[in-house]
């Protein structure tokens, strides 16, 4: 058997339960049938009824059946117990039958009583067909009486015993009688006289003694005789099959919006905040066509987009975190090979765009274009776009600088002055002409100079070449409200865009 087919025949369960918090337990074993259990058969209907069967078998044979229905839980959400946490991880993997499964101290964390039941639990599986292999220090006695066989290995990796864990005990103490071990005491349990062995014995002598023992012989003779049937034999292992790229992205999207609509707060704070702050513009600047026929009116339509382009850039910064939240659930479970990177990201990037970087500048440009009384004649849609365009790129920026920061704390700092010279270079603050000329280069990488000489071109340049003209009256009427007698004049003076080079 190649590395590939153990990774797709046997099951990992990790020392840390990876597990995300907004979703049920159903609805997490469910997601991994789906992604995990492709030879279930059947197509849609059928399929979904093989998927949920297996799961609520898997919730019955883990003891699951009375949090079923009940959130994980974080830090920041009540959820089921360590002991209940850790059988899920365990149920994930047995989803697809594997041949083998791994448990990295399945103990680890758990109180006493959580401790023996995840053991038992593990030796029903075990009793059923699947070989389980797992690593555990120092267990109770319970514990290690339901242990079938015992690999116990001394400092370097050195094995010292590999048998069955019942002659353990006896083995060790032909080599280290309790009155030399540590203590000079016996313990009832076979695995504190085993820690006493191996930390008071040197350990090449404990392998010496091994090398030339009975288990060892007994070890050897196993092996040769699996070598010897070169596959052949009636053993049938299941392969795994990943669900293809399209189910992939399915489901994980599925699982996004889920979990965005149990943790409502981001998303009403966008939305919320974009119809408030649009308020708030629209009170300010109320009706600014008023002040066409004079500088005021310019003035005012900048401020307007540049304030725009301020609330959008601070905004996008929620998309810090985006990804480092999730990464370690993305490495656990791309790791395992229930999906692929590809859907990963484009579930992720979907379900991050439509809610918080689309609908929000929609919500912001109906509330507050008309209030203001900013060009007519559909003009708002473009400003709309202009709008969303500028909050893609600026949200595309922070999850990057999210993804290439050791810390939230760095990626705030990191994403915070990124938006700062962004906006410094949009030419509102300064002419961008006036800059030194190492600096000119970075109003032609900041997406806030294009976005505002968009905003500024959309509202101010007119068909007739004029800078403004009467939208709530006669359209043919503009000589009243005419500032600059060009669209180029207009930009060169107030827009301040960058001359252009011959």
């Amino acid at each position: 058997m190649t590395p590939s087919q153990l990774r797709r025949a046997s099951g990992y369960v990790v020392q840390q339960d990876i597990l995300p918090g907004m979703l049920t337990v159903t609805e997490h074993l469910t997601f991994h049938a789906h992604l995990r259990t492709r030879s279930a058969g059947g197509a849609g209907p059928e399929r979904r009824r093989n998927v949920a069967s297996r799961v609520e078998s898997v919730v019955r044979e883990l003891g699951l059946q009375l949090v079923a229905h009940s959130l994980i839980g974080n830090a920041m959400r009540r959820g089921v117990s360590g002991g209940e946490k850790r059988r899920v991880s365990i149920a994930v993997e047995l989803l697809s039958h594997p041949a083998v499964l791994f448990l990295d101290e399945p103990t680890t964390g758990l109180d006493s009583t959580n401790a023996v039941n995840v053991v038992q639990i593990v030796s029903r599986i075990a009793a059923r067909g699947t070989t389980v292999a797992m690593s555990i220090h120092q267990p109770r006695l319970e514990i290690f009486q339901l242990l079938r066989r015992v690999v116990l290995l001394a400092r370097g990796g050195v094995i010292v015993y590999n048998g069955p864990a019942s002659e353990a005990a006896s083995y060790l103490n032909a080599i280290c009688p309790p009155s030399r071990s540590v203590g000079g005491v016996q313990s009832d349990n076979p695995a504190d006289v085993m820690l006493d062995v191996v930390t008071s014995t040197k350990p090449a002598l404990l392998a010496e003694h091994f090398d030339g023992s009975q288990a060892c012989a007994a070890l050897l003779g196993d092996l040769a005789a699996l070598e010897s049937r070169n596959g052949d034999g009636p053993m049938q292992i299941r392969f795994r099959v990943p669900a293809s790229p399209l189910v992939q992205f399915r489901i994980l999207a599925v699982r996004a919006v889920r979990s965005s609509l149990r943790n409502p707060t981001l998303l009403a704070m966008h939305l919320g905040l974009a119809m408030a702050v649009a308020g708030v513009v629209g009170y300010t600047y109320h009706d600014v066509s008023q002040y066409n026929n004079e500088t005021a009116g310019v003035q005012d339509r900048f401020g307007i987009m540049f304030f725009c382009l301020t609330y959008f850039s601070l905004i996008s910064l929620s998309s810090l975190p985006l990804w480092r939240d999730e990464v370690r659930i993305f490495i656990h479970e791309r790791a395992s090979g229930a999906y692929g990177t590809l859907a990963y990201y484009a579930a992720t990037i979907l379900c991050d765009v439509a809610p918080f970087r689309i609908v929000p500048p929609m919500l912001f440009t109906l509330v507050s274009y008309s209030t203001v009384g900013l060009a007519g004649g559909g003009r708002w849609t473009t400003f709309m776009t202009i709008l969303i365009l500028f909050n893609l790129v600026s949200s595309s920026l922070c999850m990057l600088m999210g993804l290439l920061s050791g810390s939230n704390a760095v990626a705030n700092a990191a994403g915070s002055l990124l938006m700062l010279f962004s906006l410094l270079f949009a030419g509102y603050l300064k002419n961008v002409a006036h800059f030194p000329s190492g600096w000119k280069l970075g109003a032609y990488l900041s997406p806030s100079f294009y976005a505002y000489n968009a905003l500024v071109k959309n509202e101010l340049e007119t068909v007739d070449g004029q800078c403004f003209e009467d939208h709530n009256h006669n359209p043919q009427a503009t000589s009243n409200y005419q500032l600059d007698s060009s669209p180029e004049r207009c930009f060169t003076t107030h827009a301040r865009r960058p001359p252009r080079t011959a």
